[in-house]
C-alpha cells in the first residue's frame, strides 16, 4: 500500500488526542498541520489554489485556441469535476486532441487534494510526487485507460492510437469524476461500461473536489485487509494497528471510512434494485446509479426526459446522497439530531 504503510505490533496506551483524527480529512501523513489551526486559513488556502487551477485552466484553453467563452466554461467545469460543457457532443465537442487533453488534465488537478499544492509551494515537488492519493489516483486512472482500451480495441474495432486515446481521456474523466467523454457511452461494449464504473465509484482524492468513496478510504481498507490476512502468523498478545505513510490510523478514522464505503455499496444496491425491477438493462443500470451517487454524470443513455419520474427522483436522490457523502444526510435526519438529548459516554 506504498512506501512506509504497514502494521506494528504494540500495546496500546491511552495516548489518542480526542477529536484529533476528525480534522484529517485528506491526509496520509501530516496534512493535519494545515487543518488543525484556523478554519478561515485553511478555507483561503483552498480558495487560492482552486483559482490558481481554474484561472490557469482558462489562459492555457485561450492560447491553445478553445475561444476565451469555452475556455470559461470548460475550466470553471473541470477543476470543479462538474463535466458540464457547452457542446452537446460534451468533450468531443473541442476539434482539438490537445484541447481534449487539457480539460482531463484540469479535471484531474481538481481531484488531487487541493492542501497538496499549498505544501508543494511552500515545501517542493517532491511533496506531489510522494502523496499517496496522488499516486493512487494516477494508478488507478492508468489501469481503468489500459483496460478501457484493450476494450475498444478487440471489440469496437478501434485502432491502438484510437483506443488508447479514447481509454485514457474516459478513464481519468471517470476517476476524476469530472464526467467528460469523448464517445457515446450508450454504444460502448459491455467491458468498456464495467471498466468505467469502478473509476466512478472510487473517485478522487479525499479534500479534493471530486466524488466517489475516495482514494484514502480505499488505502485503510487495503491496510485492515492487509492486517487480516497477517494477524494468523503475529503473537497472541500483539495488536495490530493499521497505519498509512508515517502515522497510526485512528479507530474512528477507520470507522468512518468503513462506514461510507458500507453506505455507498447500500445505497447503489437499492437503487440499482429499482432500476432493475423496472425493466432496464442491469449493467446499463449499475452504469447509472454509480455515475449519479459518484457525482459523475455519465450516461448510457438512460437518464433522458423520458425516464419514469420514480427513477429520476432515485438518481436525484443518489447525486444528493453522494455529494454529502450520505454521512451527512443520515446524520441531519436522525431524529436524535434535533429531538432530545446525546446519550452521555
Amino acid at each position: 500500500m506504498g512506501r512506509g504503510s504497514g502494521y506494528r505490533h504494540s500495546f496500546r496506551g491511552n495516548h489518542d488526542s480526542a477529536g484529533l483524527a476528525a480534522k484529517r480529512i485528506g491526509d496520509l501523513e501530516d496534512y493535519e498541520d494545515d487543518l488543525v489551526g484556523s478554519t478561515r486559513i485553511h478555507a483561503r488556502r483552498v480558495i487560492i489554489v482552486y483559482s490558481i487551477l481554474t484561472g490557469f485552466g482558462i489562459v492555457a484553453l485561450g492560447l491553445l485556441g478553445a475561444g476565451w467563452f469555452d475556455s470559461l466554461i470548460y475550466s470553471l467545469s473541470a477543476v470543479s469535476t462538474g463535466g458540464f460543457s457547452p457542446h452537446d457532443a460534451s468533450l468531443a465537442g473541442l476539434n482539438s486532441q490537445w484541447l481534449q487533453a487539457m480539460v482531463i488534465l484540469l479535471s484531474v488537478a481538481g481531484a488531487i487534494p487541493l492542501v497538496l499544492y499549498f505544501r508543494s509551494f511552500k515545501e517542493g515537488g517532491r511533496v506531489l510526487m510522494r502523496d499517496r492519493q496522488l499516486q493512487g489516483l494516477l494508478i488507478a486512472g492508468l489501469v481503468a485507460a489500459l483496460l478501457m482500451a484493450w476494450f475498444l480495441f478487440t471489440q469496437d474495432g478501434f485502432s491502438w492510437i484510437q483506443a488508447l486515446r479514447h481509454g485514457v481521456l474516459n478513464a481519468f474523466s471517470a476517476q476524476s469524476t469530472a464526467g467528460f467523454s469523448t464517445l457515446d457511452i450508450s454504444q460502448l461494449n459491455a467491458g468498456a461500461k464495467l471498466t468505467l464504473i469502478f473509476p466512478m465509484f472510487l473517485g478522487g482524492g479525499a479534500g479534493s473536489t471530486a466524488g466517489g468513496i475516495k482514494i484514502l478510504r480505499l488505502f485503510i481498507l487495503g491496510q485492515l485487509l492487509y492486517i487480516f490476512l497477517q494477524r494468523p502468523s503475529m503473537p497472541k498478545q500483539a495488536v495490530a494497528e493499521a497505519s498509512l505513510g508515517k502515522r497510526r490510523l485512528e479507530t474512528d478514522e477507520i470507522q468512518n471510512a468503513l462506514s461510507i464505503i458500507f453506505v455507498f455499496l447500500t445505497f447503489i444496491a437499492i437503487s440499482w434494485l429499482i432500476f432493475v425491477g423496472m425493466g432496464h438493462n442491469p449493467l446499463d443500470s449499475l452504469f447509472e446509479v454509480v455515475s449519479a451517487i459518484g457525482t459523475v454524470g455519465l450516461s448510457t443513455g438512460i437518464s433522458a426526459p423520458d425516464l419514469h419520474p420514480i427513477l429520476k427522483g432515485v438518481l436525484c436522490a443518489d447525486m444528493l446522497l453522494g455529494r454529502l457523502e450520505i454521512i451527512a444526510w443520515l446524520v441531519l435526519f436522525y431524529p436524535r439530531t434535533w429531538i432530545g438529548r446525546r446519550m452521555e459516554e
